[in-house]
């Protein structure tokens, strides 16, 4: 027996009903136990970009989900500061759990000065995206992004209040 083309179909309940018959004589219908079938194909994600946004401090990061079903479609959103070689979940600043088809193209911002350290210069960050609705799809990788927390420096000359010649000397703090 063979399946008909059920695409898209996921259940753990199908159930199948069958009789018997030689021509003559009909056995009556039986049901069978339930089992499952998966016709399911895995959504996808693309990270369609990743920029800092220094005034709120927050990274926005813009994505596109696309699943043959459209059903409603979760991601895993992780981040790392080390070029890819670690990962951590983050915390988007939205709910990225069954989210509809009205929503695959859409963004959420990452508050990374929860996580990440003033007065460091971060240039291997990447995101890092894993979509999923009934099966886990495959993960989309951000390239590197630049998220810098260095202070600029600053230097405070004093004022200088009379007509210099010659060599000029100033005093100045950094």
């Amino acid at each position: 027996w063979t399946l008909p083309a059920l695409a898209g179909v996921y259940s753990h309940d199908v159930r199948f009903r069958m009789e018997v018959s030689d021509g003559r004589f009909a056995s009556g219908f039986r049901i069978s136990p339930p089992f499952s079938v998966d016709r399911n194909k895995p959504p996808a994600v693309t990270i369609r970009n990743a920029a800092p946004d220094y005034s709120q401090e927050k990274l926005n990061v813009g994505f596109t989900i696309s699943d043959a079903e459209s059903n409603p479609v979760s991601l895993r959103f992780e981040y790392s500061i080390d070029y890819g070689v670690t990962w951590e979940t983050g915390a988007p600043d939205r709910p990225l759990s069954a989210i509809s088809p009205s929503g695959y193209a859409g963004s959420f911002g990452w508050s990374y000065a929860e996580r990440l350290k003033k007065g460091i210069d971060y240039f291997g960050v990447r995101i890092r995206l894993t979509p999923s609705d009934y099966k886990e799809g495959a993960t989309a990788v951000s390239g590197l992004v630049r998220i810098d927390l260095n202070e600029p420096p600053v230097v405070v000359l004093e004022d200088i209040f009379n007509t210099q010649s010659g060599d000029v000397s100033f005093t100045y703090h950094l």
